[in-house]
């Protein structure tokens, strides 16, 4: 199941209709946050292989969910989540069957790792300095 939109949205959606496990693919669009909430609760692992992110919200709210997160690294996901080298079919596979074939006991994340917050909030504070409010 993929939720949510893109500028490639239409290019994956052929690619995806020309595979042959196509059938098992579901492509859900921009649907409500109580219903993408409920998928993330509901689902065995989350997948957040961009190769373009940054702190996303999605992988938050996966993890205080307790459904385990596979992302691509991009030197900003919050303590919790299995990284995995962009651009790496093999790694990504490896992490997707462990994660799989050996679940680990749900829980909700505890504690807040701020400290990627607060990096992203400094850039935004850097790049206003001096610049009316």
């Amino acid at each position: 199941m993929l939720i949510g939109s893109g500028s490639l949205e239409q290019e994956l959606c052929d690619n995806i209709r020309s595979r042959p496990y196509a059938e098992h693919v579901l492509l859900c669009g921009d649907v409500p946050h109580t219903a993408t909430m409920q998928a993330i609760s509901r689902a065995h692992v989350m997948l957040r292989t961009t190769l373009y992110d940054g702190d996303a919200v999605s992988v938050r709210e996966a993890l205080h969910l307790g459904t385990p997160v596979i992302a691509s690294d991009n030197g900003m996901r919050p303590g919790g989540v299995q990284l995995v080298p962009k651009s790496e079919l093999a790694a990504l596979l490896n992490a997707i069957n462990e994660a799989l074939a050996n679940p680990a006991p749900r829980k909700a994340a505890c504690g807040n790792d701020d400290s990627n917050l607060q990096a992203v909030l400094d850039v935004y504070r850097k790049s206003t300095v001096g610049k009316p409010t």
